[in-house]
């Protein structure tokens, strides 16, 4: 296959705008947008997480199968980017709708739809999107350029996710109708790259057809590199969705400083772009999985860091953990899916079937039902601690008891949740090297002229 143009990497990468940003952004403010803005409790808030993990069980690995067995004269990839450009606007919209209806079951029942309803249109789009990312080329550098790429571009949107949504939100005398505007601005920001994904990229030609059966998910699951890259990326994106969940009410109820969330936020994701290319040289010498570690650790010392601070100590200390945590948090975000795309080869040496969209329909899966889960702990947490919500759009000073759960959580998760991580990592045997021979193995058995011996080996190592 022919090196790819830059053209193309760029239109594509522009997908993932969408996949970062919409992502962080409901990370870092839907929760308190629920609680303190629709007025639910915590605990119903974290309970539309919670539903929406579920429905996730449901529409993540169906989106899999489905875009694997897509035939159309656009492919089986581009159909559902095209479908994004509508699909991706409505549902951003419909989510930050602030409705103000009179009882807590009907803004409860319209708010958990509105999630489904979101949930539904990025396994649409985000499935298959990262199903070609591994599809795009075979090369081992390439595919790590690419990937981060797409990850350049998703940071970028997540800088932007960071620092405008509040400014945007505080520009108007109605916060309400701030956080309306807000979603149509990311609305229209989100959709619109999917034009250029549709126009500017081309499938490669696939033959496969993955059959529909809940074994065929067991059994990708039993493949010990796919299995070890899920701990890795569950661990590193699970550690990411707790610390934004978390961070405004931190910075509103423990450090007394909500004016400073978005430039928090901002200095996290700044760091994790500056520091892309770092682990990509990195990764380049000691491998992917070695660069996860090294920031894995970084992220550690940057919650220690945190932990460590109070309100009383000079503004400048309160940037000190979110620059170490973006600097960890580069390959915490950017390394997992560099390594996929190599997993979805060791995927298809194992069934025989290119499977990438299967693949990544479970992986995002896995990530979104941890996520709604944690984030259901976290907000039922919040709520038995004895949270104040606020009254006519003032916020309440909260008990001791909630500031020690979000300091709490905001240490000890991350540091349980990357451990796992770190022990994953050290034992994910796919180097350079070994996707070397297995793309050499697979080309071999496709002209019929495989070793028995080889196979074996292989298969000792990755399966």
């Amino acid at each position: 296959m022919g090196q790819i143009r830059l053209r193309t990497k760029l239109l594509f990468g522009g997908g993932d705008v969408f996949g970062g940003g919409s992502m962080n952004l409901i990370n870092f403010f839907f929760l308190i947008f629920l609680t303190d803005v629709v007025n639910i409790r915590p605990v119903f808030a974290g309970m539309i997480f919670l539903f929406g993990g579920i429905w996730d069980a449901i529409s993540d690995p169906l989106m899999g199968l489905i875009t694997d067995n897509t035939r159309s004269r656009f492919g089986r990839r581009r159909p559902y980017f095209l479908a994004g450009v509508f699909f991706v606007f409505v549902s951003f919209v419909l989510l930050w709708l602030p409705i103000d209806f009179a009882t807590e079951a009907a803004r409860f029942m319209y708010m958990l739809v509105a999630y489904l309803f979101f949930n539904s249109v990025f396994a649409l789009v985000m499935v298959p999107y990262y199903a070609m990312a591994a599809e795009i080329t075979q090369d081992y550098n390439e595919r790590t350029l690419i990937s981060n790429i797409r990850l350049a571009f998703s940071m970028g949107s997540s800088i932007l996710c960071a620092l405008l949504p509040l400014i945007i939100v505080r520009s108007f005398d109605d916060i309400r109708m701030g956080y309306l505007w807000m979603a149509v601005v990311f609305g229209l920001f989100f959709s619109l790259p999917f034009i250029g994904v549709f126009l500017g990229t081309r499938e490669n030609a696939v033959i496969n057809r993955a059959r529909f059966s809940i074994k065929n998910f067991v059994q990708l699951f039993k493949i010990r590199s796919f299995r070890l890259l899920v701990f890795i990326y569950v661990a590193a994106f699970l550690t990411l969705d707790i610390i934004s969940v978390l961070v405004s009410y931190y910075m509103t109820y423990y450090m007394l400083r909500s004016d400073q969330i978005n430039l928090v936020l901002g200095a996290v994701i700044i760091t994790q772009i500056i520091c892309l290319p770092v682990y990509f040289r990195i990764s380049k010498k000691i491998g992917k999985n070695g660069a996860f570690c090294i920031g894995a650790v970084i992220i550690l010392i940057g919650i220690t860091a945190m932990s460590l601070v109070t309100p009383e100590m000079p503004l400048v200390f309160m940037y000190i953990p979110p620059v170490l945590i973006g600097a960890g948090m580069s390959a915490g975000v950017s390394m997992p899916w560099t390594m996929f795309g190599d997993v979805s080869d060791v995927g298809e040496f194992a069934t025989g079937v290119r499977n990438a969209g299967s693949l990544s329909g479970i992986m995002t899966f896995v990530r979104k039902i941890c996520s709604a889960i944690a984030i259901f702990f976290v907000s039922a947490l919040l709520d038995v601690s004895g949270f104040v919500r606020p009254i006519d759009g003032v916020i309440q000073v909260q008990p001791t008891s909630v500031i020690m759960s979000i300091r709490l959580i905001i240490v000890l998760a991350p540091l349980l949740l990357l451990s796992v991580g770190i022990v994953a990592a050290r034992r994910y045997p796919l180097t350079e090297q070994t996707h070397k021979r297995l793309r050499n193995f697979m080309d071999s058995r496709a002209n019929g002229e495989a070793a028995p011996e080889e196979e074996k080996e292989l298969r000792n190592i990755l399966v």
